[in-house]
């Protein structure tokens, strides 16, 4: 799979070029121990598919993943954290 490193610089209209601060990182890395947790059960689903399959994820399909991993505030940029860590975890 390719290295999708750069997907921490895209500019979205509303503030996710910013830095992340350790709150949205927690939450990220929160969600994504999820996903993870969530496709180790599954035989379905090849770790490699999931940072594609929460990138393509609704608004709704994103919220409640976040609810079920804790995270009360499943904002942009924690997404775009979450595709991250998916990414490096694959790797």
């Amino acid at each position: 799979m390719t290295n999708h490193a750069h997907l921490s610089l895209v500019v979205c209209g509303n503030g996710a070029s910013r830095p992340a601060n350790s709150y949205q990182e927690r939450k990220a890395r929160r969600i994504a121990a999820c996903i993870l947790e969530a496709a180790a059960r599954c035989e379905s689903i090849a770790f490699e598919e999931l940072p594609v399959l929460t990138a393509k994820m609704s608004e709704d399909a994103w919220r409640t993943v976040a609810f079920q991993a804790g995270v009360a505030i499943p904002d942009d940029r924690a997404k775009l954290l979450t595709v991250a860590y998916l990414i490096e975890a694959a790797g």
